[in-house]
């Protein structure tokens, strides 16, 4: 009897394993079809009480969000990617629901939307010590000098966790810069990819996945588990990383 109770196992954790494999080990915001991508109209509005409701909701419904700050130029929009039943419960936020900025398609007939072979993609790296504070300066993403057409995007994803009665998130931090120029795309990245590093002591992640790899995490906000990569934010640590404090 106990031989068939452990080969039932093996089976299960050879599924399990294999299952995370063929996702690359992230998980994807569970039924998309219920999420939207929503334009925040009074950001001024969004604060540490906003992020405590987003973190009860994630935590209680199972959810993954994403907090996304986007540059264009000298204009600059804080974005929300949530389930739709979220929208309730923040109506001091005064949502627009928008299409998303980033193109399935390979063509540039659509101005208003980044494809691949128009971006650099990059994950960023937790921070080294957890028990510690994240500083992040006054000035982040503040300083950056863009041209008209140039644009860079900030995505936190999040899901809400339980630690120490406390709010923390698990979050995985990706950044996307985008220039028709592929020399000014590069430089670019240079130069965001530098005012992480001095602002934050985050720092890029070095992997050997591809453009398109990372192209497609970014987009479908992808969030890698806790149980692979423990990445926890504290909600003032989310808050000064969307450069609102």
């Amino acid at each position: 009897m106990i031989w068939v109770v452990l080969f039932f196992v093996i089976v299960i954790i050879s599924a399990f394993l294999a299952f995370r494999s063929m996702k690359d080990f992230q998980d994807i915001p569970v039924a998309s079809s219920f999420y939207g991508f929503f334009l925040i109209k009074n950001p001024h509005n969004f604060n540490i009480g906003t992020i405590k409701k987003l973190h009860n909701l994630s935590l209680n419904l199972d959810s993954i969000f994403s907090v996304e700050r986007l540059f264009k130029g000298k204009e600059t929009v804080l974005s929300l990617y949530m389930p739709r039943d979220f929208i309730q419960n923040f109506p001091e936020l005064s949502f627009l629901e928008i299409e998303d900025y980033l193109d399935d398609t390979t063509s540039t007939s659509d101005n208003r939307k980044v494809n691949v072979n128009q971006s650099l993609t990059w994950q960023i790296q937790p921070k080294n010590n957890q028990k510690k504070d994240l500083l992040v300066g006054e000035v982040f993403f503040r300083s950056l000098v863009l041209k008209d057409d140039q644009k860079v995007f900030w995505q936190i994803v999040c899901q809400g966790i339980k630690k120490d009665h406390t709010t923390n998130f698990q979050a995985t931090i990706r950044t996307m810069v985008a220039d028709l120029d592929p020399i000014d795309r590069v430089e670019l990245a240079k130069t965001v990819e530098s005012e992480i590093n001095q602002k934050t002591g985050l720092n890029k992640y070095l992997n050997k996945s591809s453009e398109q790899f990372l192209y497609e995490s970014f987009k479908t906000r992808t969030l890698i588990p806790k149980e692979l990569t423990p990445f926890l934010l504290t909600e003032g640590e989310l808050f000064s990383l969307i450069s609102l404090s």
